[in-house]
């Protein structure tokens, strides 16, 4: 490219009244030449950010997603929690019912014991 700059603005002294023609000329096809390619770099990018854009939707979408799921996990995880502490609470009342049951009928034996021995 360097080459061609320094042809086109040192044109030689030969050409004459063609060099300007023949600047034209290669201006041209540098136009076409990278016009072309510009246009394909720009659809490029273009499509490029299209990309990034709908990612970028598409994870925001997916965090609310996630977001609402684990809502949904952590009010189950509440409501079996809750439903263990009361399982857990009856088992327990329940054992010291029997509990006691077992301490009256204890009591309920030794009085009848010392009866027989008296």
């Amino acid at each position: 490219m360097k080459k061609e700059k320094k042809e086109v603005e040192n044109p030689n002294p030969e050409n004459g009244q063609n060099s300007a023609t023949e600047i034209a000329k290669i201006n041209a096809i540098r136009d076409i030449i990278f016009g072309h390619d510009m246009a394909e770099y720009n659809e490029q990018f273009n499509n490029v950010r299209d990309l990034i854009a709908d990612n970028a939707q598409s994870l925001v979408d997916s965090k609310e997603d996630i977001l609402q799921k684990m809502d949904a996990l952590k009010n189950q995880f509440n409501e079996s929690l809750n439903n263990l502490e009361n399982r857990l609470s009856e088992q327990i009342a329940q054992l010291k019912a029997e509990k006691t049951d077992r301490e009256m009928l204890g009591t309920l034996l030794e009085e009848i014991g010392k009866k027989i021995k008296a």
